[in-house]
Parts: C-alpha cells; structure tokens; sequence
C-alpha cells in the first residue's frame, strides 16, 4: 500500500475518531461525576470539544443552539436572582454537553457524515452498556455502596450511576445504533445495543426502564406499520396530560394488579406519590414570583422533604416548574417541539426517533430525563435530520472537508 493511500485512509477515518471522542465526553458515564480527578478530566475534554467544534469545524453558531442558549442563560439568571449558584456546575455541564451535541450533530449531518457519526455514537454507548452490565455481575452492590438505607429508591452506584439512570444511555445507544443499522444495513451495533440494554434494564428490574421500552417497541411498530408520525408538540401535548393523570388524579390506581403483578411495584410507585405531593405542596406554598419565574436549582436537584431526606421530585414537569417556573417551563415545552419543525414526510428514520421521544415523555412522568444530555440525542438528531435532509437522504459524495486535511 502506498504511503499516499495510507494519508487518505487515516484522513478518511479522522472524522469517525474524532466523534468518537467527542460522544465519549459529551455521554458521561455518572460513576466519573463522584471523583474529582474524573470530573475535571470530563470537563476539560468538553471545554475542548466545544472550542475545537465551533471554532475549527462549524465556525458559526446555529438558531437551534442559539435557542438552546437561550433557554440555559434564562436558568441562568433565575439562579442568580434567587442565590442558588452552589449548583452552578450542574447548570454548567448539563448546558455544555447538550451545546456539544448540538454542534457535532449538526457538522456531521450538514458534511454528509452521518454515518459516522451514528457509527461512533453507537460504539461509545455499547462499550459503556457493556461495562456497566460487567459491573453488575462483579459489584452487588454497587461500585459506590450507598450508606443510607433508601425508602424511595436505590442508592448504589455501578459505571452508569444508581440503577435509574441505566435508561439515559438505553435512548442514546438505541437512537445511534438504530439508524445506522437501517442506513448501512449493518445490525451489528443495533443487536448489541439492543441486548446490553435489555439486560441492564431488566437485571436491575428498572420499571420505567421497561415501560419505555415497551412504549417504544409498541408504538414503532404501529407507526412503521401503518406510517403513522405524530408531531413532538402533539406527542408532548399527550404526554403532559398523562402526567397530570397520574401525579393530580392517580390513574394507576385503576391499574393496580399490573403495576403489582407484573412490575413488582406498589401503586404509590415507590414512594413517588408521596413526593409528588410534598413537592406541589411547596410549591402552592411558595410565592408567584416563584412560581411564575421559578426557585432555581436548589441542592443539586433535591428539594422536597420526605421523612428525613430531600428528593428530586420524580416527574420532569413538576421538577421543571420548580426550578424555572412556568416561563422557564414552557420555553423548555417549544424548544423540544422544534425538533420535527423541518420534517414533512414520514420516513422511517423519523418515525424511528418520534417513537424514542414519545417513550422518553412517558418515562418523564416518574423521572426527571430532560436533565440528563443522554435523553437529547433523539431530539438533536431528528432535527439535524430535517434541516440537512438534502445531506442525508440524497445520494452525495461530497468531498473531504478541509478542516480534516489541515490535521
């Protein structure tokens, strides 16, 4: 092999490298948030991902991330009005690494290389999956033991965080890997992807892990079947009733011998009635402007007293309405609804991701996703998939990037 061939092969696999990097940061494994050392080494390698990104590759900042920025200076200034800066890194890391998304995603797809993309994100969501399901096997308790003895939850920390979180990076690596397997007809990533989340999800007999995935198995079959894609802002709509069913009027009460049966779980769903209702209780409490404006974060997202303890509120909307108010609330509602604004036909890819939504809205009404960089992947990428769907769905040879050569 000549030495020409060889310059153009490394060159040619230089963008899928540095994607792979980028994801490796930007998809944080939550163990690395409880050591210092790997806190600043994750941080760093952001701050370089989105200097080197923006300046290098993309020299120019979109209306989407305009958008995103936007909404993040907004929480921004509530904490500062409301004096909750202690938790500023959290603000910070969770702004960076969905910025970064942001800027890859769109160079990628803009570039007409998706496929690359797609390939690098999958792997470095596998590789995560898959040390996370050894740490199961090995650690029984957890990398991390927790100290306490929790009423509403597990504590232990494996390579992902507590058994909760599992499900961030079952959404990634399912997203990723499923269209590129459709793409490249390449099942590999989506046959491993698929199977390391299921066994995370259900080892650790995650209920909201299981329900969506059955959300979304369920309603990808209805809509690939009879080509049916129901805009975000319908689906959100949806959903946000659903929620209030559930947390306002306790629908699932009327579905006590599934939830028991079949989830192992009681229909106070761990404890999260409970919590749900200290934590509206507050906010009744509290005054308009909080309400209005919102409170800020407050101790890492732990504000509502049960017994001895603060908790997260276990549901998105009322965690959001806390925190940013009902403006910071509806800013975040328009800016998820903007992800399909450019998709006017029904392709599978499109479905493939509406579906991924859809079960990330029902998996909100007992968690707090939006707050996690993992559960924006399906939303950055149907909205890259609209807005450069030239790139992506035509048939184009374009050529090297330049910034690739200057390597």
């Amino acid at each position: 092999m000549s030495k020409r061939r060889v310059i153009n092969l490394i060159l040619g696999k230089l963008p899928w490298l540095y994607a792979f990097i980028a994801f490796a940061f930007i998809i944080e494994p939550k163990l690395f948030t409880q050591y210092r050392a790997t806190v600043l080494i994750f941080a760093a390698g952001n701050i370089g991902v989105f200097a080197f990104t923006l300046f290098f590759l993309r020299k120019k900042i979109s209306p989407y991330l305009i958008c995103w920025v936007i909404y993040r200076s907004y929480v921004f200034a509530v904490m500062m009005i409301n004096g909750n800066l202690d938790d500023v890194d959290q603000w910070g890391y969770l702004s960076l690494m969905v910025a970064n998304l942001i800027l890859v995603s769109e160079y990628y797809t803009k570039q007409g290389k998706l496929d690359d993309m797609l390939s690098a994100g999958a792997w470095v969501c596998i590789i995560y999956l898959a040390i996370n399901a050894v740490t199961l096997l090995i650690y029984e308790n957890g990398i991390i033991t927790s100290t306490e003895k929790y009423t509403h939850g597990d504590g232990d920390y494996f390579f992902l965080g507590i058994k909760t979180a599992f499900t961030l990076y079952v959404f990634a690596a399912l997203s990723f890997s499923g269209l590129y397997a459709y793409r490249k007809r390449k099942l590999l990533p989506f046959v491993l992807a698929s199977a390391l989340s299921l066994f995370n999800v259900i080892f650790k007999n995650i209920s909201t892990g299981k329900i969506c995935l059955a959300v979304f198995v369920i309603s990808l079959f209805v809509g690939y079947t009879f080509k049916i894609k129901i805009p975000v802002k319908i689906i959100l709509s949806i959903c946000f009733l659903m929620s209030i069913a559930v947390v306002l009027f306790g629908v699932q009460n009327y579905f006590e011998s599934f939830i028991v049966e079949v989830l192992n779980k009681r229909t106070d769903l761990t404890g999260r009635t409970e919590i749900w209702q200290n934590a509206i209780e507050q906010i009744y409490n509290g005054s308009l402007l909080n309400f209005v404006f919102g409170s800020g974060i407050v101790n890492n997202g732990s504000f509502v007293l049960v017994g001895a303890k603060y908790w997260p509120a276990h549901n998105q909307w009322i965690q959001t309405v806390f925190e940013e108010g009902v403006v910071g609330t509806l800013i975040l509602m328009f800016y998820l609804s903007q992800s399909d604004r450019f998709h006017g036909v029904k392709r599978f890819e499109t479905i493939f991701l509406t579906c991924m939504i859809f079960s990330i809205f029902v998996g909100n009404i007992t968690m707090r996703y939006m707050g996690n960089p993992q559960c924006y992947v399906p939303f950055v990428l149907l909205y890259c998939l609209g807005k450069y769907e030239r790139n992506v769905f035509k048939e184009c040879k374009p050529a090297r990037d330049r910034a690739w050569r200057l390597l």
